[in-house]
């Protein structure tokens, strides 16, 4: 593996039990940390957070991928009792994209 690979492949792991454990003033302190600077560098974990791997990109992973996004905001939705899929929300976006689309074409000049 590439050390780049490598490198984005820790910080993936890292950042998931950052927050999964956080920091605590006390470890912070502990490192060192000016006194001024204790309470931004504290984190205090238990932050859920979904981490998926994938050893290749195929059609098949990414219908998953999908499929889990489309369950997970369906569930979300009905435990909060919102309308997840809401399309007014989505046509009152479409309608101001289009003012802002002719905003961009006219300031890049095309």
């Amino acid at each position: 593996m590439p050390d780049l690979n490598r490198m984005l492949a820790s910080n993936f792991f890292a950042q998931a039990e950052a927050l999964m454990v956080g920091k605590t003033p006390e470890e912070v302190k502990a490192e060192g940390a000016p006194e001024a600077l204790v309470a931004h560098k504290t984190f205090l974990g238990n932050r859920p957070t979904t981490s998926i791997l994938a050893d290749k990109i195929t059609p098949a992973t990414l219908g998953a991928l999908i499929v889990y996004y489309e369950h997970l905001t369906f569930t979300e939705g009905a435990i909060w009792n919102i309308n997840s899929f809401d399309q007014w929300g989505v046509e009152l976006g479409k309608s101001l994209a289009s003012k802002y689309k002719q905003l961009i074409c006219d300031m890049l000049e095309y």
